[in-house]
Order: C-alpha cells, then sequence, then structure tokens
C-alpha cells in the first residue's frame, strides 16, 4: 500500500512505562492479537519483534524505540514502543513529539514508579492523551485498586476505573467491563463472557458509579440518563469518555496481564475509542526561517509538505531517519529543503517501518510515520519542507551527559573505524557524546548512565567490529560561566600569491536556565550558510575544554560581535581559527564554576531499615524532598552527587538484607564547592 491513510482511521501512540512493567510484552501481544504477526514475540526467550537489536534481546530490556503498524477495527495503529530505563529517556522525549497518544503501562506489584512518572510528565508537557493499563495482575501480590490510588496521588489525577479484575495473583483470569457491565475470562488469549461473579458485584458496582458521575460531565444526553435513572447507551459514555480523554481530563485506567494474554483485545478497542486521531490533536506552529513569521500548520493532505525528523538510526550500510509527516506528502524521490543545511535533499526510497525491517512505499502523508533513506546529512530535529514553502518546526535540546568513559582502540588500525564507529553513533542518540582528545589519542565518551556507556561500547564490538580499551565510567562535570568575557582574534596567512585575513569578536555571557552551551549573531551573520556553520561549530568545538578544569561549558551563550574576511580564498579557514583564539580569549576573561551532575533518588524501603538507609543517605550529603510511609514500607525521595552514588546498588542490599528497591534519574547540575574540589582531587591549593 503507497497512498497515505485516512487520518480520521490512524492512530499513531506510544508505549511508555518503567522498566520491567512489562511493556514490551505488552507490545508483541499487540502485534500478534491484532494479526500483524502470526508469532508471539517473548522477552524471556530472545524473540521479540520490536526489540530487535542483540543487545535488547541479551539483556531483555529496550534500548531504541522501535516502530510498527497494526491493524484493528478498519483502523492502522502506529505503534512506538519506547525504553523504559532511565539511561535512554532521550527515546521517550523524542517520540512524544510526534505522537498522537500513549499507553502508560503500570505494574500491579511495584504501582508508579520514578521512571513511570517521568515518562508521564513527559507526556503531559507535550500534551499527549494517555491511557494506562495495569499489568502483572496474575503476579503474586498484585494489587489492582493500591496501584489505582497511587495514580491518583502522584499523578495528582482522578482514575477513572474502565475494568475491575477478577482475582488477583494466580486467581486472575478476566474483569469486569465497566462501560458495557459484562464480565469475561480468558482461556488462550480469548476472552469468554459469563454472570458478574457475586463476590465483585459491589466493587464493580461502586466503580461504575463512579464512571458514569465522572463522564455524564462530559456529555449532556449522559447526564440526563443518569439523572433519570435510564439505562445508560454504552455509545454515549465512550463518547464521553473520548472526550474527556481528548482534553487530558481524567485517567482511564484498564487491567490485564500481558504474559497471560488478558485485555489485549480490550486495550486495542480503547485506543481507537479514546486516543486522538492526527485531527484531533492541537495545530502545530512552525516559522519561517528567512522572515521569522509564525504560521499554523493543519495536518491536510493537499499542502506544501511539512515533516519532522524524530531519530536516526544506521541498520548495515543504510541510514534511516524516521519521520512524522505533519503536512502534505512526502514521495520517494522528491526534493525537500531543510533549512538547518539551507538547500535541499533528495529522498530516495520512502519505508514503512516494522521494528527492523518495512516495506517501500511510494509517499507517506500527513500524520503517518515513516523512514527516509538518501537523506544522509539528516539529523535529529531537521525540517523537510516542500521547496518554495520553507518552514521550520521547533527543534529541542536534549540533557547533558552525566558519566564519561575514556575509550582508546585495541589495536593502532582501528582508529579510523573507531571515529566512524562513534561519529555515527553519536548521530543516532542526541545524549552519547564523543570527543577525540589529539593530545593523548583517546576518546572521552559521554553517556546518561553506566548502562548507557556500556551498551555503547558494546555496540562498538558487536555493529562495528572495534575492540576497545576502556577506563572505568567517571562522573561528567560541567564549566558554568558565572560572569562575562569577551575576546577577539585575527588570523593572517598566505594562501598561493593570495594574502587572506580574517577576524572575530566574541562575548561570552552566563545563561543561567540554558542547562547547554547555545552561539548567537550580535552581527549580521555571512551570506555563506557553510560559513556561518563553521563559525558556529569552531566556537562550539572551543566550548567542549572550559577555562578551568577542561570539562565542557554550559550555562553559557557566545555573541559574535564582528566577523570580518578578506582574500581570493581560503578565508574561511582564516576565520574560523580565528574563532578559536576569540574563545579562549573570552574564557579567560569569563569567571567560571565548577558543575557537577545530581540525581534524582527513589527509594523503597522496609520500615524497619528506613533509618539505615537515611544515615546512608545523609553520609553521601543527599537532599531528602519526603519519606511517605506506605503501609510497612517507606518511600524516600530526594536529590543527592551523582558521583556519590557509585556503587550504591550493592551499598542499598546490605543496608536492607537484599530488600530495598531504588531509582535514579538525572537531575540537572549543581556548583561543587572548593572543599569538596579538594576531595575529589579537583584543587590542589
Amino acid at each position: 500500500m503507497s497512498e497515505p491513510r485516512d487520518l480520521g482511521r490512524l492512530r499513531n501512540l506510544g508505549i511508555i512505562a518503567h522498566i520491567d512493567a512489562g511493556k514490551t510484552t505488552l507490545s508483541e501481544r499487540l502485534l500478534f492479537f491484532s494479526g500483524a504477526e502470526r508469532r508471539m514475540g517473548e522477552v524471556h526467550e530472545g524473540s521479540t519483534v520490536l526489540d530487535w537489536m542483540p543487545e535488547e534481546r541479551r539483556r531483555g530490556i529496550t534500548i531504541t524505540l522501535a516502530a510498527a503498524t497494526v491493524p484493528w477495527r478498519g483502523h492502522a495503529l502506529q505503534i512506538v514502543d519506547t525504553p523504559g530505563h532511565v539511561d535512554f529517556s532521550v527515546e521517550v522525549e523524542r517520540a512524544m513529539r510526534v505522537l498522537d497518544g500513549a499507553v502508560l503501562v503500570i505494574s500491579a506489584l511495584a504501582g508508579v514508579q520514578a521512571q513511570s512518572e517521568a515518562v508521564w510528565t513527559e507526556a503531559s508537557r507535550h500534551g499527549v492523551p494517555t491511557l494506562t493499563f495495569v499489568n502483572q495482575l496474575d503476579r503474586v501480590g498484585a494489587d489492582f485498586l493500591s496501584a489505582v490510588a497511587e495514580i491518583e496521588r502522584r499523578f495528582k489525577e482522578r482514575a477513572v476505573v474502565l475494568h475491575y479484575p477478577l482475582g488477583e495473583g494466580e486467581s486472575f483470569n478476566g474483569f469486569v467491563d465497566l462501560v458495557t457491565e459484562r464480565a469475561f475470562v480468558f482461556e488462550r488469549g480469548q476472552p469468554r463472557e459469563i454472570e458478574v461473579p457475586e463476590d465483585v458485584r459491589d466493587m464493580a458496582g461502586v466503580l461504575r458509579s463512579d464512571l458514569l458521575d465522572f463522564a455524564a460531565e462530559w456529555d449532556d444526553e449522559l447526564l440526563a440518563q443518569v439523572i433519570d435513572g435510564e439505562t445508560v447507551d454504552p455509545v454515549l459514555l465512550r463518547r464521553a469518555l473520548r472526550r474527556a480523554t481528548l482534553a487530558r481530563q481524567g485517567h482511564l485506567v484498564l487491567c490485564g496481564s500481558a504474559f497471560r494474554n488478558i485485555g489485549i483485545q480490550s486495550l486495542l478497542d480503547a485506543v481507537v475509542d479514546f486516543l486522538p486521531s492526527p485531527l484531533e490533536r492541537p495545530l502545530l506552529e512552525a516559522v519561517d526561517p528567512v522572515t521569522g513569521d509564525t504560521h499554523v500548520v493543519a495536518p491536510e493532505l493537499d499542502a506544501p509538505a511539512l515533516a519532522y525528523v524524530f531519530k536516526v538510526q544506521h541498520v548495515g550500510d543504510d541510514e534511516l531517519d524516521f519521520v512524522r509527516a505533519f503536512r502534505g506528502r512526502l514521495r520517494s524521490g522528491g526534493r525537500y529543503f531543510v533549512p538547518r543545511l539551507g538547500r535541499e535533499v533528495v529522498i530516495a526510497r520512502i519505508v514503512r517501518v516494522h521494528a527492523d525491517g518495512g516495506e517501500d512505499v511510494e509517499a507517506i502523508g500527513a500524520g503517518e510515520i515513516g523512514a527516509l533513506l538518501g537523506g544522509s546529512e539528516l539529523t535529529t530535529g531537521d525540517t523537510l519542507c516542500a521547496p518554495g514553502s520553507p518552514l521550520a518546526l521547533e527543534s529541542r535540546a536534549f540533557s547533558e551527559p552525566v558519566l564519561t568513559q575514556v575509550l582508546e582502540p585495541e589495536l593502532e588500525e582501528g582508529r579510523a573505524a573507531l571515529s566512524v564507529a562513534l561519529r555515527e553513533m553519536c548521530s543516532e542518540d542526541p545524549t552519547l557524546h564523543a570527543r577525540e582528545d589529539h593530545d593523548t589519542g583517546q576518546w572521552l565518551l559521554s553517556g546518561m548512565g553506566e548502562l548507557h556507556l556500556e551498551v555503547a561500547v558494546r555496540r562498538l564490538l558487536e555493529d562495528y567490529r572495534v575492540e576497545v580499551r576502556t577506563s572505568r565510567p567517571a562522573v561528567a562535570y560541567r564549566e558554568a560561566v558565572r560572569s562575562s568575557g569577551r575576546g577577539s582574534g585575527s588570523v593572517e596567512r598566505q594562501v598561493g600569491v593570495e594574502r587572506v585575513w580574517g577576524r572575530l569578536e566574541v562575548e561570552l555571557t552566563p545563561e543561567p536556565d540554558s542547562g547547554r552551551f547555545e552561539v548567537s549573531w550580535g552581527c549580521p551573520a555571512p551570506k555563506d550558510r557553510g560559513l556561518r556553520a563553521a563559525i558556529e561549530e569552531a566556537l562550539e568545538r572551543s566550548a567542549q575544554v572550559g577555562p578551568r578544569f577542561g570539562f565542557p561549558l554550559i550555562h553559557a551563550r557566545a555573541t559574535l560581535l564582528e566577523v570580518g574576511a578578506q582574500g581570493g580564498g581560503g578565508e574561511e579557514q582564516a576565520v574560523v581559527q580565528a574563532a578559536g583564539l576569540a574563545m579562549r580569549e573570552a574564557m579567560r576573561q569569563a569567571t567560571c564554576e565548577l558543575l557537577e551532575p545530581l540525581a534524582a533518588f527513589e527509594v523503597d524501603v522496609p520500615g524497619d531499615h528506613a533509618s539505615s538507609v537515611l544515615a546512608d543517605l545523609a553520609s553521601k550529603r543527599a537532599k531528602i524532598g519526603s519519606v511517605v510511609a506506605d503501609g510497612d514500607w517507606r518511600r524516600i525521595v530526594g536529590e543527592v552527587p551523582l558521583a556519590l552514588l557509585f556503587g550504591y546498588s550493592t551499598a542499598i542490599r546490605s543496608l536492607s538484607q537484599g530488600r530495598a528497591r531504588f531509582n535514579l534519574r538525572p537531575s540537572g547540575f549543581r556548583a561543587v564547592s572548593p572543599a569538596d574540589q579538594r576531595e575529589r582531587g579537583l584543587l590542589w591549593s
């Protein structure tokens, strides 16, 4: 099929969760029960379709997002499976930019966990309507109502229950559908209707009343039926719930067990019934890169093409650029303007992606997700638009890495291959940074955590056949500009018979809330986009080595005040060299301070071990945000310097006799005091 799909029958949804909530198992069941796959992929067997990378199958976790399309009730559901591990949160961040809806998977055993809250927050930030699937109800210790209460407490939204489980743990075998007031048990993955059991009728009735009270607020016809005591029409009830979901009011909760194939078809129905099509999402805004004017973008097929690149992936010798079309059609063989490059690129092929495979198509239209081949210069955040209709969708900055590792090739002849491999891997993952130290011949590889770096090193060996020696991971410090500095550079040189000259002046100023290093133009930028990009790259390269400790600069802006060049050729190189000189002088004039990464932690520990854990956290200079009692357990939340958490998993097991659970996620940076600098060997005076 090559013609774009009916927008009203399209659903773009992501599957999001904390690690080990059963997200990938659920995704595999969606593929199987919809008929998209003939066999059922299993995480424990390493046979999953969506976790297709060897490292994903070996570890049993999702590392990179994967997409697939499944049919259901005459609709096309474009499913994006995202990682649950915090080290790979960038995959969730960029997926949310192109999704219309999401399914949040919560474990009935563990409830709402740290990453559950993080991905929910990311969905909220992008205004993505979300359904919740309480999974793993077949596990010993599962508690559906406790999970529902925690959803309300942690997300501060009303939980609206659509399913009430029949049994929990080993006895779980189905649920009561509160919309239709029918009960189903599942045999070999297929539902069989039964009478609503006597022992659940009272609770199901209470939850049904709550459901009607909530839904009646969203539909006048339904409200009249409820007030008059009439039989409620399920069609009106679903319509009201859909309105609430699209408005992101309330939290629709379904239940099941992906592993035991319970509740999969009902979840597919809920995606069709309650999540939006591209036509029902708020209109996007795009900026004309020439005039700066803002334009509203509607998902129209018969309009100039506009698409957003949200991921780059190398598969074999091919580079796949994953895109979401927001307007018009992208066609195979077509030429499209890329504002960042300032020129057009040719799209050789378009693929409808299915995990690591797919089918070639002639075109994709507004609302669809696909992969492009041929646009090898594209990167995450790029916009493709029709020539003559230049528009740029807002790109976004990603989190700064928090750990760094030193790499060097085992064999000298592997140096070039290592350079190519790191360049490709960093183009795929905006949170993976690599920089070569020309003095030592080593590379500094920075990422979001120990697992992130471990997977990257493994990929070097398995995907690129490059063996490397590595150091132990260390904290990725940063330097922040606290007072301004100004610098200028001038380069004059002989090129053949011509004398070329380049001059540049730059001011370095604090940008406290940016979290990154930025370049702006305070003077007319060169008309030559290549020269402009080369100057900006030179400044960014210089900012990778801060003036005090040699760590990259963040919270800083470099403003170009003057750029001049003269000569008959070769002046670009002179200006670029002048940029490096000016930047180094500006950094010497500025005042900088050392920053260290923080980790937000969430520790669940039995109450009789809580005091030991709190004392240990206090010794690490942790800032405790809250301690909440949940039965016999305590949940401790706070922030702590990441440098003090190496080996913490072993320590907390010892403190709690192996019973505690903890989760970490990056939480920005803070200044390192001179005393701490001396303690860590960063300051000698």
